[in-house]
């Protein structure tokens, strides 16, 4: 528990240097603890190797942790009060978040290919950081690196457990508005950065419906949505339109998201057909 603090002391002694600590997907191991049913012994270790070496670490520069979680927010970050916070909905830093268009549009010249730039943003383009609009950095990458194959090269696998529990968990009524994200069309959701992982897959125990509202948050966080726009600001989250960001990420969508919502009929769609069979209107009959 003391390892991170313990390197640090190395590190000073041995270069003279303040160390700089770089944490990244600090949730991974949360995530596995909580699908193997050791979540509380996790978050107990986590906390104090973390509070160790960023809080009581006189020899720490500074650090930076990334995860998919807003890291205040998770119990672990209890005992840290000196942290910066910058989520999907923040100015600061956006751009970092991936490649900015001037930068995409500088690797088309330096490999020759200036007219794909509207294919790359086809599909890897749509991401909002604040208000700031990315590209897909591992996408753009291998897209470069494939000889300017256009494919779906991302897949957020790491969370797809807790999503596929929650999908099937979704009422009919979801399950059909998660198609029709897949048409293109966006729906307005509260989104808040207040969620834990316990939380997300609270009621799985007692078979409860998959909270929406949970769902739409993890689908966001994880990139499967994007934030179009923000449409008002609440005291801990944000009124939001969101929508499927682009061709790879809707190619993903209808493996990863829908093939979890194929067993059952959409209770309306079902609704509308027997209607229409029961009052000879074949028309209707035939599109449902």
């Amino acid at each position: 528990m003391n390892s991170l603090q313990t390197l640090s002391i190395a590190v000073r002694k041995t270069t003279g240097r303040q160390p700089i600590i770089l944490i990244d997907e600090y949730d991974v191991p949360i995530h596995d603890a909580h699908e193997k049913g050791y979540y509380e012994e996790a978050l107990g270790f986590e906390k104090t190797w973390l509070s160790a070496g960023l809080k009581d670490n006189a020899q720490l520069q500074f650090a930076v942790v990334t995860g998919v979680l807003r890291i205040a927010k998770e119990s672990i970050f209890s005992d840290l009060n000196n942290l910066k916070v910058y989520s999907l909905t923040s100015d600061t830093y956006g751009e970092f978040f991936g490649f900015t268009g001037e930068e995409v549009r500088e690797l088309t010249e330096y490999y020759g290919v200036p007219e794909r730039m509207e294919e790359i943003q086809d599909w890897y383009d749509g991401y909002r950081i604040g208000n700031q609009e990315i590209y897909n950095p591992w996408s753009v990458i291998n897209y470069f690196a494939d000889g300017c194959q256009a494919h779906a090269f991302w897949s957020q696998t790491s969370r797809n457990s807790i999503l596929r529990s929650m999908l099937q968990k979704a009422d009919p009524e979801l399950k059909e508005e998660l198609r029709e994200l897949l048409e293109g069309k966006s729906c307005e959701k509260i989104i808040s950065d207040s969620i834990t992982y316990d939380l997300l897959d609270r009621g799985s125990l007692e078979k409860a419906p998959a909270d929406p509202s949970a769902l739409y948050i993890l689908l966001v966080m994880t990139g499967y949505l994007k934030i179009e726009r923000i449409i008002r600001t609440l005291s801990t989250s944000c009124v939001c339109e969101v929508r499927i960001p682009n061709r790879e990420i809707r190619t993903l969508y209808a493996d990863e998201i829908l093939d979890s919502c194929r067993d059952i009929l959409p209770l309306s769609i079902s609704n509308r057909f027997e209607d229409a069979l029961l009052g000879n209107d074949s028309e209707n009959d035939e599109e449902y």
